[in-house]
Formats: C-alpha cells, sequence, structure tokens
C-alpha cells in the first residue's frame, strides 16, 4: 500500500483489480487513518444500478473534503469513465 500511496496523487488515482471474493476495504481504511486521512471509513459507492450519478456527487464532495473516494464494480458501468476522467481533470484545474 505505501508504494501505491507514493506513486499516486489527487489526479493519479489507486486502482484495485481484485478477484473474485477479495475485500480490501478494512486494510485502505486502516490505511487512510494511519496516514491521517481520516477517522472515519473511506466513503464508497458501487456503480451499476443508475449509481452514476450518485457516485459522481460523491466525487464532488469527497473532493471539497480531501477524503478519498472507492468506487466499486467499475466494470458495471464504463460509460461512467469519461465522467470519472473529467472529474480528475477539473481537479487538476483547481
Amino acid at each position: 500500500m505505501n508504494s501505491a500511496f507514493d506513486d499516486s496523487d489527487p489526479y493519479t488515482p489507486i486502482i484495485f483489480i481484485l478477484s473474485t471474493g477479495a475485500d480490501p476495504l478494512a486494510e485502505i481504511n486502516k490505511f487512510a487513518k494511519e496516514k491521517g486521512l481520516g477517522d472515519k471509513d473511506t466513503p464508497k459507492k458501487s456503480l451499476g444500478r443508475g449509481q452514476e450519478k450518485v457516485a459522481d456527487v460523491s466525487i464532488l464532495q469527497a473532493r471539497k473534503t480531501g477524503q478519498w473516494m472507492i468506487l466499486q464494480n467499475c466494470h458495471m458501468c464504463p460509460s461512467f469513465f469519461p465522467i470519472l476522467e473529467n472529474r480528475i481533470v477539473e481537479t487538476k484545474k483547481l
């Protein structure tokens, strides 16, 4: 996690490609707390089933507060990727 974190920044997200049954959320939350990035669990949104707008609003909120955001089941909604890319580009301009 340290290596991935060191290579990331607000414009370079960390992407986990998981196998069935893998769930790194506990480790991610623990790591975030160790890095002083929040006392609460990292917010997460599952894509698919019309959750794209909810995820987008959550990303904007996380950007305002400097919090991490976890997007799950991204494979369910590849049409969301251009929106996500735009949010990253917008962040660079801030």
